[in-house]
Parts: structure tokens; sequence; C-alpha cells
């Protein structure tokens, strides 16, 4: 455990994971409830509910904010949205969202793992909102509405300059690549690494990234009612030389909503996960998958 403040030791220690605080400074509860996550740099009592970005935290210890090599949380310049910076969405409640939680396989303690978070204000008011990272860097806000039709409201910029990823355990062995927020989380949580696509198609920027960042193998993992564009996926890492497979969903499914039903249906087809046979490919051509 740590001590109760954040002193100049911790803040020039900060590694991946979390520190304890004893002391809320908000409610001044003393039984080590105040959890500060340093990847994601948000806070949570788990007591008086205060949370947010951990500038804030700072500011009320009244010590200086310095970034010490963190990549503060704000958004690209070059993004054009009433949304600058982070500071102004807060952590979700999740009473007021349980049902929406619940119905996608999400947990309380996810709302702090995930960061994720809402606003009062603008284009993103009472939506839930998803920040998505490249490492410690934000790159990405994916908002959504809790309606039946889910409508999704994003940033304006290129999302094919950027590769956010759930990286969870420090694990470059295998990701794999999903198409929507939701999917990744859902495979995070079963412990494996996960990148966002944010849409059907890998640009040739997301590969450089890929590269940089090392995997040595990679996994599509798209729903199954794009499993052509999968496939095409599948086919250009073979052709630039990455050692992939492919995991098939059925036409309705996807990684969420099997995770939904079942983890543990979602996990044996992850470990299931192969090559595009020519069988596959006769079976996608005749409509049958």
């Amino acid at each position: 455990m740590w001590d109760n403040t954040l002193t100049k030791r911790c803040k020039h220690k900060l590694t991946k994971g979390q520190i304890v605080l004893k002391v809320c400074p908000f409610c001044e509860d003393s039984n080590y409830n105040m959890e500060v996550s340093i990847e994601k740099k948000v806070f949570h009592c788990w007591i008086c509910d205060a949370a947010g970005m951990i500038q804030r935290l700072f500011r009320k210890l009244e010590l200086p904010f310095e970034d010490d090599g963190l990549q503060v949380s704000v958004v690209p310049q070059e993004v054009k949205t009433d949304v600058l910076s982070l500071e102004s969405f807060y952590k979700v409640s999740w009473k007021r969202y349980s049902k929406f939680f619940k119905s996608r396989g999400l947990e309380e303690h996810d709302i702090v793992k995930y960061n994720i978070m809402t606003t009062d204000k603008g284009k993103f008011k009472d939506k839930i909102i998803f920040p998505l990272y490249e490492g410690n860097k934000l790159v990405y806000i994916v908002g959504r509405d809790i309606t039946p039709k889910s409508k999704y409201y994003n940033i304006n910029i290129n999302k094919s300059n950027i590769l956010p990823y759930y990286i969870g355990k420090v694990n470059t062995t295998v990701a794999y690549i999903c198409e929507g927020v939701m999917d990744a989380i859902s495979v995070n949580k079963l412990g494996y690494t996960s990148i966002v696509l944010l849409g059907t198609v890998l640009s040739g920027e997301q590969l450089k990234k890929i590269e940089e960042i090392g995997f040595s193998k990679l996994v599509v993992c798209l729903d199954g009612d794009v499993t052509k564009k999968a496939v095409n996926i599948y086919d250009r890492l073979s052709k630039q030389g990455y050692v992939s497979t492919m995991v098939m969903f059925n036409k309705k499914d996807d990684p969420n909503a099997v995770f939904v039903r079942d983890p543990a249906e979602l996990k044996n087809i992850l470990q299931r996960a192969g090559e595009v046979t020519l069988k596959d490919r006769v079976v996608m051509k005749l409509g049958m998958r």
C-alpha cells in the first residue's frame, strides 16, 4: 500500500497498474478505498464515489501536476469537436446505466478499468463515452446513447491513422483485431490483447503501428456479418508476412454478443482461431456463412 498523499516519490515512480491511497482526500475515509489507475490516469473512491482525471486529484491534494512522461489526456488539436479535454467528463454512474452495462457483459469494476465516462454538456451530453488509447496516449473517443438504436457519436478525425488497443497485461505475443470497442473489451476481459479497428478496414498506417508494437501473431476477430471483409484483412496480413489466423463467427454473432451469452463460449471460439482454408472460402462464396 501507498501512503495517503501523492508525494514526489510517487510521481517519479509511476508505473502501469494501480496504486491505492490510504485516505481519500474527498471524504477522508482511511481504509484504502481510493484507487488510482496510473495507466488510464483516473481515480475512484469506492466510498464517496469521487472520480475523475488524475489532475483533479492532484489539485485536491494541492500538489503541482507534472507530466513526468505521462501523456496528458487531451484530444489531438486537429479534432473538430466541442469536447477538447477529458477534464469535462466524469465517471458514469453504475446505478444509472446498470441495465445497459449488464446487457453488454460489463461489471461495475469495468467502469474504472476501461475509464468509461459521461458528461453533462456538449455533443456527448448524457452519452456513454469510451476513451481509446494507443498505449497511454488518448487518440479517440467513442460515444453512444443507450436507446434501442444505440446511435454512436464519434469525433471528427481520420481513424485510419490511429490504432487504439486495450493492452491489459503487457503481452505482444498475440493480438485480436476487433471491429468495435465493445467487442474489444469483451475479448480483453478474457485476458487477451485486443485492437479496435473502429471499422472493417485495416490501413497501411495501422499496419505500420502494429509492426512498431511488435505483435508476433495477429488474429482477425471481426463480426460474423462482415466475414468477407475479415478475410480481406487476413489475406493482407498474410501477404505482408504476418503470422495470422482468423476467428469465424456465425452471421448474426459478434464477440460481444457471444461474451454476453457465455464468456466460456467466446473463449473457446477465440482458441479455435485458424487459417482460412479453401473450404471456408467456398462456403462464404456460396453465402452459407
